[in-house]
């Protein structure tokens, strides 16, 4: 009665198959979210999808699938982070169906190992890098990154989604 109170049954959308309520997630992501979101977010669809089983429905996930999706994709050679990305789509999902509040309290994501953090070219460096692409035809694609990071400050992933229509 309490759950019924504070708005918190199922949904309807409890009795989808994952891959429709997926699809759903994604044309939301498309029409709401910056366009580089939407590939990483598609690619952990998939991997949801092929791993859980499509036709799974919404209200049988429970926090054990979450588990074996963890060692599934670990066995697979994925790492601790981009898993817990997948799943963070998945518990996006359990979220707009009233499922999600059942399992966060025993879902644990992957530890993640601390990185160390990118030092930024000295003045010198950037020059001798520019000037080193410049002279060498192979080195076309440095070079223009070279002169795209150092004018712009434009990271990894934004300069690996820019098109030309940009």
């Amino acid at each position: 009665l309490r759950e019924l109170v504070a708005g918190a049954l199922p949904s309807e959308m409890a009795k989808w198959p994952l891959d429709k309520a997926l699809l759903e997630h994604l044309d939301h992501v498309r029409a709401t979210r910056a366009k580089s979101s939407f590939a990483p977010e598609q690619s952990a669809s998939k991997n949801l999808v092929r791993v859980l089983g499509g036709d799974t429905r919404l209200d049988k996930i429970a926090a054990q699938h979450l588990t074996r999706y963890q060692t599934t994709r670990r066995n697979e050679g994925a790492g601790p982070k981009t898993i817990n990305n997948e799943l963070s789509v998945l518990t996006r999902t359990l979220q707009l169906s009233n499922l999600w509040r059942r399992m966060r309290d025993t879902y644990r994501p992957l530890a993640v190992p601390e990185t160390e953090v990118g030092v930024a070219l000295t003045h010198a460096e950037l020059a001798n890098l520019i000037d080193t692409a410049k002279r060498k035809p192979r080195w076309f694609v440095a070079w223009n990154t070279a002169l795209l990071v150092s004018s712009t400050g434009l990271r990894y992933r934004e300069i690996k989604t820019l098109r030309l229509r940009d």
